[in-house]
């Protein structure tokens, strides 16, 4: 990559005023929390007000670095992880590695994770934990950007453990009223937008899925899982 050239300074432009958008938020809550408690006693209202804050400034910093990180990773990095966790060497996901995924889904966007905790444990992967948490938490950062903060997004795991292709696919998927209109697909307004967006096309062509449905539906396929 040339960060010198006019596309490149573009894209890098963008994902800079997107990532100092999302800063500020943070910054933003956790002002307003600490004015909450400027009293030397605050109350028990101020004192969960300030909870509440901190918990909101927790989740934007988790979907920032979760986007951050996605785009770090990047087509180089996502055909060494598939290279250092080939076959026997994949990655396991115990029952732990699914609760800690869903919990980060729960607290971060507010996705319900439950679907994880049906997968077989000892499910077996080319995608490391980190990178699958921010590759969740990306999805589910541009569900709720495209879609608000109250609409419940339906999201699904399922396992297939075939001998010769086996596959691990997530989907995430908005609860639409009938004839609701779908908000248009924003893929540069936060660093997780534009990261699922880079990484689309090297996941496809390492035989992986990463497809924005007509629906408004964000599916994840992933190759190479094997049972422990």
């Amino acid at each position: 990559m040339n960060p010198h050239s006019p596309e490149n300074q573009d894209e890098i432009a963008a994902l800079a005023g997107s990532a100092a958008h999302a800063l500020n938020n943070v910054l933003a809550v956790l002002f307003a929390a600490t004015s909450y408690l400027e009293d030397d006693e605050p109350s028990p209202k101020a004192i969960g007000r300030a909870r509440n804050a901190v918990n909101s400034a927790c989740a934007t910093g988790e979907a920032l670095s979760a986007g951050l990180a996605l785009l770090a990773l990047g087509s180089q990095g996502l055909a060494a992880l598939a290279q250092t966790y080939a076959g026997a060497n994949a990655c396991r996901y115990d029952a732990g590695d699914l609760a800690e995924l869903a919990n980060a889904l729960q607290s971060t966007v507010g996705v319900d994770g439950k679907a994880l905790s049906t997968l077989p444990h000892g499910l077996r992967t080319w995608l490391d934990r980190d990178s699958l948490r921010a590759l969740l938490v990306s999805a589910g950062v541009m569900m709720r950007r495209r879609f608000g903060k109250t609409l419940q997004i339906e999201f699904s795991a399922v396992a297939d453990i075939d001998p010769v292709t086996p596959e691990l696919t997530f989907e995430f998927r908005p609860v639409l009223e009938p004839g609701a209109q779908i908000p248009m697909l924003r893929t540069g307004d936060h660093p997780c937008a534009i990261a699922m967006q880079q990484i689309a096309v090297p996941m496809r062509a390492m035989g992986n899925k990463l497809d924005f449905g007509e629906s408004g539906e964000i599916r994840i396929r992933l190759i190479a899982v094997s049972p422990g």
